[in-house]
């Protein structure tokens, strides 16, 4: 992220006859603004080239400084500021004017490092296995070694499209006893079948409107279904 920008030194006018000039730079940015004091002074406005913002050869100031330790002054200023914005702009993070004015601030004290620390990266949690992928991964893998019939595959087929019809997102976390009792009752309630009828010396609990279709399911340890066709 490239944030938009302008720099420049400005002359401020101080003292009972405004006769002394501070060098202040003024930076303004993502409608804000921001004037910071430089700590550099002229007494001879002439002295201060406005066009190249930069002192002219052969001033000295109040203080002792020449013309030259000023402007290096004033370059040092200016290049820490950019790298100030680049730490934000790798951030990709526009700041505020004290967010700025800190981060400035500990440059020029040698706190901040020359590239943000990069945030840590957030551990991807492993996908969960997808239920009909591993369905026909097993029917692909056991239809192989146990030499399936035609006939074993369409069971097999027939029992994925029940699974899909019954439970389109189905997961291996939905695989417990109460789907497994819910799943007994989409055959009952939705395909309309029954268990098989049986001669009523068989059982006790005979029902004369049982319909046969609904086969036995497997033991819970097989986890598997069948249907008839």
């Amino acid at each position: 992220m490239k944030i938009k920008r302008n720099a420049a030194f400005r002359l401020f006018a101080y003292g009972k006859d405004k006769s002394r000039y501070q060098i202040r730079f003024r930076v303004t940015f993502n409608a804000q603004r921001l004037d910071l004091k430089t700590g550099c002074q002229l007494i001879d406005i002439n002295a201060w080239d406005e066009e190249n913002e930069l002192v002219r050869s052969g001033y000295k100031g109040p203080k002792g400084g020449t013309a030259l330790s000023i402007n290096n002054e004033l370059r040092n200023i200016k290049d820490q500021m950019d790298s100030t914005f680049k730490f934000f702009e790798a951030t990709d993070k526009i700041p505020t004017v004290s967010q700025l004015q800190k981060k400035y601030e500990d440059r020029l004290n040698g706190t901040v490092p020359q590239r943000p620390e990069p945030e840590p990266k957030k551990e991807r949690k492993p996908k969960a296995p997808d239920f009909f992928e591993v369905y026909d991964k097993f029917i692909k893998e056991s239809g192989e070694k146990n030499a399936w019939a035609k006939a074993t595959y369409a069971k097999m087929e027939t029992m994925r499209r029940d699974l899909k019809a019954f439970k389109k997102n189905l997961k291996f976390s939905d695989l417990t006893e109460s789907t497994l009792a819910e799943f007994v009752a989409y055959f009952r309630n939705v395909k309309k079948l029954r268990t098989p009828r049986k001669k009523k010396r068989d059982r006790e609990d005979y029902d004369h409107d049982d319909i046969t279709g609904l086969r036995t399911l497997p033991s819970k340890r097989n986890c598997a279904f069948s249907a008839g066709s």
